[in-house]
């Protein structure tokens, strides 16, 4: 399926930035939900680009450093840049900067926000800038659901390929499919044009979406108890800091070291957990 913009305000938003920036040669970074649509969209800013090369992607979860290294003039694809771990971005920091001239072309996918994992000290700022010259941000199905229809028949034509074309949904059906949450956004739609495929009955597609949205009903207390634990979590990090700095009479690079985290990290640490000095993080502690 070639990318698809839709209808909606905010796709239409989307497109017209993706086509100004098309031919350009600044890094990019596409932010977004898992599922999205992420990777589709660089690719399709990649096959516009004026000049020639390979597409290469890079999976950030595993070390990317060599295949940086490698690229010359292709266009460089780091995806989930935000599961990169603070070894790996500071190897990858200087190698950008060297090969600048190397590549036209640089696109980043992530779907959490680097600002807030910089600000938690597990992203270097410098690679944040040096990445995100010019942004695009997905939204979610949810936020979309004008294309659904659209987008089911461009599924259903794609997965179904040359095969004998089988109906679509009833009106009821399309509704229900409209009417959902889709928190896996496009994949879960493909996911779910694949069994219609399979069995291309409206009734057993609604039976489907309402299986779905009752097992997404029970994930608000999933986000209660996951925001519950962030909080414990945070909670426990202020307390190990408090007591390095204490044991260290408050010398940061000490304290960094001892912690055996960089001593910029352990400065968005700080900030992050609200200790701005000696004094005033314990009067901050007392109050809480």
């Amino acid at each position: 399926m070639d990318y698809f913009f839709g209808d909606t305000e905010r796709m239409r938003e989307v497109e017209s930035r993706a086509e100004l920036i098309a031919r350009s040669h600044v890094p990019i970074l596409i932010e977004g939900e898992t599922g999205t649509g992420k990777e589709r969209l660089a690719r399709y800013l990649y096959e516009r680009r004026p000049t020639g090369g390979q597409l290469v992607r890079i999976l950030c979860d595993s070390s990317p450093a060599d295949a940086i290294r490698a690229a010359s003039e292709d266009t460089l694809l780091l995806k989930r840049v935000d599961r990169l771990g603070l070894p790996a971005q500071e190897q990858i920091l200087p190698q950008l900067d060297e090969i600048r001239g190397g590549y036209p072309f640089l696109i980043s996918t992530t779907s959490r926000s680097l600002e807030h994992l910089a600000a938690e000290g597990r992203f270097l700022p410098e690679l944040l800038y040096r990445i995100s010259v010019y942004r695009i941000s997905l939204p979610p199905l949810r936020d979309r659901r004008a294309d659904i229809p659209a987008l089911f028949r461009l599924m259903h034509a794609e997965i179904a390929g040359d095969g004998a074309p089988e109906p679509m949904p009833a009106s009821r059906s399309m509704e229900a499919l409209m009417s959902y949450s889709w928190p896996g956004n496009l994949r879960e739609l493909q996911n779910v044009v694949r069994q219609y495929l399979l069995a291309p009955d409206s009734a057993v597609l609604q039976a489907e979406m309402e299986k779905r949205r009752h097992a997404t009903s029970a994930k608000p207390v999933l986000t209660t108890l996951k925001e519950r634990v962030k909080q414990e979590s945070k909670r426990v990090e202020t307390e190990i800091i408090l007591q390095v700095l204490e044991q260290h009479r408050w010398n940061r690079r000490r304290t960094a070291e001892a912690l055996n985290i960089s001593y910029r990290s352990l400065m968005y640490k700080m900030k992050n957990c609200n200790i701005r000095g000696e004094n005033g993080l314990r009067r901050s502690v007392a109050q809480g």
